[in-house]
């Protein structure tokens, strides 16, 4: 039978090759968790947008815009007050402006900017009607 492949009468048969198991795909319902560091450094490279609510607040708390992106550059996180049940991821980020207010603000880590969803000042409770 070896001279039926010697003379290329018959095609010798490949080995066969081990089937492997497809590699897991992950379900598109499933949305990959973002670690806060992540999605505070894509917050921070998109542009800054503010709500109508966030600049009412800025206006009664005493914030301008520089002290914002203060707290977006140097703020911390604050897991219990970040969320990911909304349009976006909601980031709360602390930290001390320049001119010594101790401030919560809350961003949104959305896909093409960063709104500003609101601004609180730690130590003064200011009267705002927004």
């Amino acid at each position: 039978m070896w001279w039926l492949f010697a003379c290329g009468v018959v095609e010798p048969v490949p080995a066969p090759t081990p089937i492997s198991a497809p590699s897991p795909t992950p379900s598109p319902r499933i949305q990959p968790v973002v670690a806060p560091d992540d999605g505070v450094s894509l917050m921070r490279s998109r542009p800054l947008g503010f709500t109508h609510h966030a600049r009412c607040r800025m206006d009664c708390r005493h914030f301008d815009e520089g002290e914002v992106e203060e707290i977006l550059k140097n703020g911390v996180v604050d897991p219990s007050r970040t969320r990911f049940d909304g349009k976006c991821p909601s980031y709360a980020l602390e930290g001390t402006t320049s001119d010594g207010q101790h401030a919560r603000m809350v961003f949104g880590a959305c896909e093409r900017n960063t709104p500003v969803i609101t601004v609180i000042d730690l130590d003064t409770d200011w009267p705002c009607d927004c």
